[in-house]
């Protein structure tokens, strides 16, 4: 084997084992903090860089790593606690990191490939065996935030495309990707039907002469409209036709389906009405809340769940129509309600935080309260780790829940986020308070 030296610069240090980056250089250990490196990541195979700064080499993992140099077979001759050889890791069609379904994020072996993998404060260090070889080569890999499939995209936040069409806050966005449509409500008293994939306008609808605040699908060709002009309007997503018109008593906040014939409306004046849309009427009134119903939500089908102004949150029994449930804790308004797996409910709210709450058991206090530094106007689940959140300073953030931080913050939005929604493909929608409608990458 050749002699290598260190190439850092005019170090010049003989290394007897290569310590080898994404960009090919070898290096001894004490580059290894403070560099930025253009390379070839390996597993999206872009040209990047990553500072290696954080990535802190002491004295115990860089003795960890020195045994590497000479230990011939690092699988089996491992360091006593360093490394666990896992008993079941799921193989696809190997294809480097991506390929492998991690069952432990501490030390993970791939012993399909003889390859052991090590997480060091959010980076990987890559041992690869070469059979053919006496040596082992290290390598520092990007790592990426793995979930239920899902990875986040080396280029998670990068803009895709823009809906430029309203004038004023959107309020509500709907996907039908059956239609390959984004439907849009706005304070301009709009609603825009648009290509979802171009980002073309293909419809602006003017029937309601207040704001529309919420909009829902109900099928494959039908959708709702509910607005401030107290008016719910039932619209043909082919021929862009409204069909019917429900007058309600007050303006509308939110709406949901609760089967396949009812629908519950929340309004103003903090009631929840119950529509029948075969024969279009009320069925119903709940007297739920004092104050703006800002969020409805149907759980196992027999459960709906509403938020309000006045900072409570209440879950109501869909057979007999009483509340079995109120939940207190936050300190001003509630904006936004979204359920996670687990029966567990979260809530987004004026006050900076998200808090998460358990739906079945008797407990009315929160499991958990997340705080941020803005006001967290809207939210969406990703996966049952990461949520998209809205927050009052521009920007969207990525919050992991399972690491209890924020893995990821972009945005190029100039007011308020208010809305998202997220395609089934990977990809994250925003609204805005200045009518702005973005698409942004978030998984591979």
């Amino acid at each position: 084997m050749n002699t290598l030296k260190c190439q850092y610069e005019d170090c010049g240090l003989i290394l007897e084992k290569p310590v080898t980056l994404l960009c090919e250089k070898n290096v001894c250990f004490k580059h290894l903090d403070g560099l930025e490196i253009n390379f070839k990541c390996l597993c999206c195979s872009k040209q990047h860089s990553i500072p290696v700064n954080g990535f802190s080499v002491n004295e115990s993992i860089e003795k960890m790593i020195e045994n590497f140099r000479y230990q011939k077979d690092p699988l089996r001759n491992s360091i006593k606690g360093s490394f666990d050889e896992l008993n079941e890791i799921l193989f696809k069609e190997y294809k480097g990191l991506d390929s492998i379904d991690f069952v432990n994020n501490n030390n993970l072996t791939d012993t399909h490939n003889d390859n052991v993998f090590k997480e060091i404060d959010d980076k990987i260090i890559l041992i690869l065996k070469d059979d053919n070889k006496d040596d082992e080569t290290c390598k520092i890999v990007d790592l990426k935030v793995k979930s239920n499939d899902f990875i986040l995209s080396s280029n998670c936040g990068e803009l895709i495309r823009e809906y430029k069409g309203h004038t004023k806050s959107v309020k509500s966005i709907q996907i039908n990707e059956n239609s390959n449509r984004l439907i849009s409500g706005s304070e301009d008293k709009t609603i825009k039907i648009w290509n979802l994939e171009t980002g073309e306008c293909l419809k602006t609808l003017r029937e309601h002469h207040d704001w529309v605040n919420c909009i829902l699908i109900i099928s494959n060709n039908k959708f709702l409209s509910g607005s401030d002009d107290k008016k719910i309007k039932i619209w043909d997503l082919d021929s862009f036709e409204c069909l019917n018109t429900l007058k309600n008593e007050k303006g509308i906040k939110s709406l949901c389906s609760i089967s396949d014939n009812q629908l519950a409306c929340g309004c103003y004046d903090g009631s929840i009405n119950i529509w029948n849309l075969n024969n279009l009427t009320k069925v119903k009134t709940l007297k739920a809340h004092d104050d703006c119903i800002q969020s409805l939500l149907l759980v196992d089908k027999t459960k709906l769940i509403s938020c309000s102004s006045k900072n409570n949150i209440k879950i109501w029994n869909l057979e007999t129509f009483e509340c079995i449930k109120t939940f207190e804790g936050h300190l001003s308004h509630i904006y936004q309600l979204e359920l996670i797996l687990d029966g567990i409910l979260l809530s987004c709210s004026f006050d900076k935080t998200v808090k998460l709450w358990q739906i079945e058991t008797g407990k009315e206090k929160e499991l958990k309260s997340i705080r941020f530094n803005y006001p967290v106007y809207c939210l969406k689940v990703l996966n049952e780790n990461l949520l998209a959140i809205g927050l009052g300073n521009e920007k969207i953030q990525i919050y992991d829940l399972k690491k209890q931080r924020t893995v990821k913050i972009f945005s190029s939005h100039s007011n308020i986020i208010n809305q998202l929604n997220s395609p089934s493909y990977g990809y994250l929608l925003s609204g805005s308070d200045n009518g702005e409608i973005k698409m942004w990458k978030i998984f591979e």
